[in-house]
């Protein structure tokens, strides 16, 4: 073998089309086939995989299972290494409590929420190396720990306290202890944002998002709930699923295309703003309020569409609807 870019095995498989092959087996990467198994197929495919470092930076660590989890504890350090210097990682870390009634009752016993709860803050701390070192490479984040027994203190969060300049796109799901520390102070480089059932103590950096997605989103601080989203002047998509009265918004949004509102009541200042670029407008007709005070929007003779969607209340009530709607449609 001459060189990793030369033909691998015998002039058989190109490297190029290898990393092809290696990362489709990533996508069904399982406790029984982890990526490591190939490198036991031969000295050619080894040399091969240790060489494409990205298959090494991409982790998908589902939590609950004891064996697995300790398994990602003792691979990860490894794995780390083997990604290089400098490539970009790419972090998926999930645990949804089928025990809820949302999910019919079925599944996880109390000791493998309690795996998820104590193994989240070690499994971020190696990924963020020491003094947070790595975090800097972190350029996609989605943590989903979708279990309201589960509650995180700042310290057992610290990991997320650092700066992340290179990180992307955000999916976050977690209840965590209100305190004074911020989780996620300074993402410049994000542009898309979306937090799911979290209760944090304030919200994330927004400052460079192009898509916000809130979904009932708690901020124990809330002064920071109300001016978080006035630091978003470059956001084009905002989609609110809950309360949103108590986000405010920035005066002027000049960005902002597209409006989705699925919550019981919105902010003035929304209300008030201005949106010159507004053009997409999706409302939810259950919530019989928000089409009242849309209807007073400064920004909606500017519209090109407006599209209602509805769910149980709107069809018990559709009256109701109807005539909150009339003045939007007037305008």
């Amino acid at each position: 073998m001459n060189s990793n870019h030369d033909l691998i095995g015998n002039g058989r498989l190109p490297f190029e089309l290898l990393g092809h092959a290696f990362r489709y087996y990533l996508e069904g990467e399982s406790p029984l086939y982890p990526l490591e198994t190939l490198l036991l197929v031969c000295k050619a495919w080894n040399e091969a995989a240790l060489g494409h470092h990205s298959l090494w930076a991409t982790y998908r660590i589902n939590l609950g299972d004891e064996k697995y989890t300790n398994l990602w504890l003792r691979r990860l350090p490894i794995r780390l290494h083997r990604a290089g210097a400098w490539t970009p990682f790419h972090i998926d870390i999930y645990f949804v409590d089928l025990s809820t009634r949302r999910y019919g009752g079925f599944g996880y016993a109390r000791d493998r929420i309690d795996v998820a709860r104590s193994n989240t803050p070690p499994l971020l701390l190696l990924l963020a190396g020491e003094s947070g070192v790595l975090c800097a490479r972190w350029k996609s984040l989605r943590l989903i720990i979708d279990s309201d027994s589960i509650q995180f203190t700042a310290h057992e969060l610290a990991a997320l306290t650092y700066p992340m300049p290179s990180l992307t796109s955000l999916h976050l799901r977690i209840h965590a202890i209100a305190s004074d520390q911020k989780l996620f102070p300074e993402l410049p480089s994000v542009r898309t944002l979306f937090l799911r059932d979290c209760n944090m103590a304030c919200l994330p950096d927004m400052s460079n998002a192009r898509e916000i997605y809130l979904d009932n989103v708690l901020c124990a601080n809330n002064n920071q709930a109300r001016y978080g989203l006035r630091n978003a002047p470059h956001v084009q998509y905002l989609h609110i699923n809950g309360n949103g009265s108590s986000i405010a918004h920035s005066r002027v949004c000049p960005n902002l295309r597209t409006l989705y509102l699925e919550c019981g009541n919105v902010a003035p200042s929304l209300q008030q703003a201005t949106m010159p670029r507004l053009e997409n407008l999706f409302i939810d007709f259950s919530h019989v309020r928000v089409l009242e005070k849309v209807s007073e929007f400064q920004a909606i003779a500017q519209l090109r569409t407006i599209r209602l969607t509805g769910g149980d209340e709107a069809r018990c009530n559709p009256q109701s609807g109807v005539r909150a709607i009339s003045p939007l449609l007037q305008k």
